[in-house]
């Protein structure tokens, strides 16, 4: 989803390949602060009593625990160096269903 779709899309002619297509979304739990890599934790989503779109990160982020992939419906962004977070502040996603791209 973040490499070889819009490589696939780029060498298909789209000239919109390469376009964020991350959202906005409100933190459902605490983080801690992210060391020097860019991570996408897999998260789940709800919607809050605002209509704001809630994205809870899963406990375990192994990344052999494709239980946990299956589980997910969206990658929450966490960018280098991104200090500690609270639960209720604004992040970025990306949604792993098929209509995003």
């Amino acid at each position: 989803m973040i490499f070889l779709i819009p490589l696939v899309r780029k060498l298909c002619g789209d000239l919109n390949a390469g376009a964020d297509h991350t959202q906005p979304a409100i933190l459902g739990a605490d983080m801690k602060a992210n060391d020097q890599r860019q991570d996408f934790l897999r998260a789940t989503l709800s919607t809050d009593a605002e209509g704001r779109v809630v994205a809870t990160p899963h406990a375990l982020q192994d990344s052999s625990l494709l239980s946990v992939f299956s589980r997910s419906q969206a990658l929450l962004i966490r960018p280098p160096h991104a200090p500690a977070a609270k639960a209720g502040e604004g992040c970025r996603i990306l949604r792993l269903s098929s209509g995003g791209f």
